[in-house]
């Protein structure tokens, strides 16, 4: 994911508010017959810019909450998406539904979904010395064929009621790390960062008057005037008044993720409106503040690094009527309200699972309730007694799929599910650290203080985040800590893979009750076991990072494709010594690479090999490996889940530049503890055209995965003396 950000879009400019004009203007009669209006732009697919892939849905399901649980109507309510959405179709669009329609009394809502960019302010006004802007479906590389703030903020003041709300869910900028945004697979629960980056080398110039009248020939003088007027709107030009709710922190990023089914903010704003609980101080009425402040503790709760802002006037409802805070209700006509308290939402989907088949299960909820990919759930039946432990595997809108972990006894159609573990959407390594199990008062004292520093101590390993119990991990740190001879104590830890349900051999330690920090940096560090290389506890979550990245790599618009096929197909079960054929067809002539990332914990470099050294395909050739009966692809196990990973390139990429472990092995194999092959093929394809390469992933399972096996034997690393 990817980002100096100014998430709240600066709306001390774009509200304009001071106690002074917010009370002049609570004074302005309503009139009976209010209405609601609202704008709701979403884009998805940008002329120049790179492109997302949900804006386009936050608007429609915004649209569609905002009728069901707000009282819009769909008359007032105009939906502009895609190509509509240029820079002047939003103009012009904003003009007809919100300046021109709008009257005092009025509710009036501008939404956006879509990339916000960050430029330098060449006026003086802004306290940051930049100036924001939302990317229209046509915006280039002069300024007018954005939206700048300003000039959104002029526009509003052109609305004329004092219930103006402004929901933004964008990014303008941002230092966050850019590693995996615009890659990860679509099937993946992989979030994209919705922020336009011009990059170094490329500037956003300031527009001409001549380049303003040549893309909108409309604009009229007075059009122009407003637009090279070098003040900001602030306390003496701007009527203000907007309620805004907008992104997030300056130090976080506006997030889209499959996951969610659009962008974090939508889902949970949407959310929040169709939740009672939202109306905070329970008087019948939302207010946009309470709606930010319900969403906001919903993404808290979920674990997104991501917090709304709310800025403007408090008190605007978006549920039902009331008056802005500070308003005398006396010295207002009584208004006949267009809209009802707050609804009573609907009932939920039940929880439950729908159809069983062997250790894969359908269930009723989806994405559109919050379900991701690797969350855990417990299976019971309707009188409450636990059943089985599943694991999601797919997610769509309104269903999932999911396959059994640890099953006490057989799973039905109609059995109830709960939530036990949420997965967190993340490009890092998510790491539950749990408390080491011990017997007796010394040994968990011990245990406490181990934990305490290993925790710290992994929280200086990049691309690693720590997560709480809640929360689904991708790893898990365990062990235990027992009372040994001599007044020591052994300490014993493991890493497990919970994507495959089996963990690392056991690291074992001998030490005194002195000898904590000691022992979590001997744990931590590689090191030697009978003259053998043992990567320690630090390498294994680095690789563990690397084999998660490379998995999530994508084009998220590539110019051809490659279709992939493997003999027992898509999400295909294997058993442990079975053999697999891969066939690959792409869409035009490029060289293709195959790479197994396996549930050992390896990277196989399938093709090209010693055996078929020639990877350039032709267009439409359908291509199958093993191709020769000189070799087999063969699975060792261990049992869990397994992915073949194809990346087609127009040109070669220089896999001479990487180690594998044994340089005489027809079929390379790569260790992970060092990520030079994630940091090639990031590298090498984030540098070609987004037309000139592809990949394609194909998932599948060997055997039945063993829940958290531990070894038996563990490695011992000597007794710290």
């Amino acid at each position: 994911m990817i980002v100096k950000h100014m998430p709240n879009f600066r709306w001390r400019h774009l509200a304009g508010i001071t106690s002074v004009l917010a009370l002049q203007a609570l004074l302005i009669p309503k009139t009976a017959a209010a209405e609601n209006w609202a704008l709701l732009v979403g884009i998805n697919d940008y002329r120049v810019i790179n492109d997302l892939r949900l804006a386009e849905g936050d608007a429609t399901r915004m649209k569609e909450s905002l009728i069901k649980y707000a009282g819009f109507k769909d008359e007032n309510t105009r939906l502009l998406v895609g190509k509509s959405a240029t820079k002047k179709g939003i103009r012009l669009a904003f003009k007809e539904v919100l300046i021109d329609r709008v009257k005092p009394g009025d509710k009036a809502l501008f939404y956006f979904s879509g990339h916000g960019v960050q430029i330098a302010d060449k006026t003086g006004q802004e306290e940051d010395g930049k100036d924001e802007m939302l990317c229209a479906q046509d915006s280039a590389m002069h300024t007018y064929t954005f939206v700048r703030d300003n000039e959104l903020g002029k526009w509003m003041d052109q609305v004329d009621t004092t219930n103006k709300i402004v929901i933004l869910d964008c990014c303008h900028s941002g230092t966050a790390t850019r590693a995996l945004i615009g890659f990860g697979e679509q099937s993946e629960n992989i979030p994209r960062v919705k922020a336009f980056y011009p990059g170094p080398n490329v500037e956003i110039r300031e527009s001409t008057l001549e380049e303003m009248r040549q893309y909108d020939p409309d604009l009229t003088e007075a059009d122009l005037a407003m637009l090279t007027d070098a003040g900001s709107r602030g306390a003496d030009n701007s009527s203000g008044f907007e309620a805004a709710i907008s992104g997030c922190r300056d130090d976080q990023v506006s997030m889209e993720s499959p996951s969610v089914g659009g962008g974090v903010l939508t889902n949970y704003i949407i959310e929040s409106l169709r939740s009672a609980d939202s109306d905070i101080n329970s008087d019948g009425i939302v207010t946009v503040d309470e709606l930010w402040e319900s969403a906001r503790r919903r993404i808290q709760k979920k674990g997104w690094r991501q917090e709304p802002q709310f800025n403007g006037t408090k008190g605007t409802p978006i549920i039902g009527e009331t008056n802005p805070v500070g308003q005398d209700s006396s010295s207002s006509p009584p208004v006949e309200s267009t809209t009802s308290p707050i609804p009573i939402p609907p009932q939920n989907p039940p929880s439950q699972v729908m159809q069983v088949s062997g250790q894969d299960l359908q269930l009723s909820i989806g994405s559109d309730d919050g379900v991701t990919r690797g969350s855990i759930y417990a299976v019971s039946d309707t009188k409450g007694n636990k059943k089985a432990t599943i694991r999601i595997t797919y997610v769509e809108p309104v269903s999932a799929r999911a396959q059994t972990v640890d099953q006490q006894t057989p799973v039905q159609a109609g059995d109830k599910i709960e939530l036990e573990k949420h997965y967190v959407e993340s490009e890092d390594l998510l790491l539950f650290v749990e408390n080491l199990q011990a017997d007796g008062a010394q040994a968990k004292a011990l245990a406490k203080s181990l934990r305490s520093t290993l925790v710290s101590e992994l929280g200086k390993i990049g691309n690693l985040r720590l997560i709480e119990r809640n929360e689904a991990p991708d790893r898990i740190l365990a062990g235990q800590v027992s009372v040994a001879d001599n007044g020591r104590f052994q300490v014993r830890l493991r890493l497990i893979n919970v994507n495959i349900g089996n963990s690392t051999q056991d690291r074992s330690l001998h030490i005194g009750s002195g000898q904590v920090q000691a022992a979590v940096k001997t744990f931590l560090a590689d090191t030697e076991v009978q003259g053998q290389k043992v990567d320690g506890l630090a390498s294994l979550i680095r690789a563990s990072y690397v084999l998660k990245a490379l998995a999530k790599i994508e084009n998220p618009k590539p110019g051809f494709q490659v279709n992939v096929t493997l003999d027992k197909g898509d999400l295909g079960k294997y058993q442990i010594g079975d053999t697999v054929d891969i066939s690959m067809q792409p869409s035009r002539d490029c060289y293709v690479y195959v790479l197994d990332i396996g549930s050992s914990g390896k990277i196989n470099l399938l093709f090209p090999s010693e055996f078929e050294p020639d990877n350039f395909l032709r267009k439409g050739q359908q291509y199958t490996i093993p191709s020769t009966d000189e070799y087999a692809i063969e699975l060792g196990g261990p049992p869990g889940e397994e992915r073949v990973k194809v990346i087609a390139t127009t040109q070669k990429i220089p896999l001479d530049k990487l180690n594998p472990e044994d340089m005489d092995s027809p079929i390379k194999t790569y260790a992970t503890n060092a990520p030079e092959l994630l940091e090639l093929s990031m590298r090498d394809l984030s540098l070609r055209p987004r037309n000139k390469w592809v990949t394609e992933t194909v998932m599948f399972t060997v055997g039945k995965p063993v829940v958290y096996a531990g070894s038996r034997d563990p490695l011992d690393l000597s007794i710290l003396e």
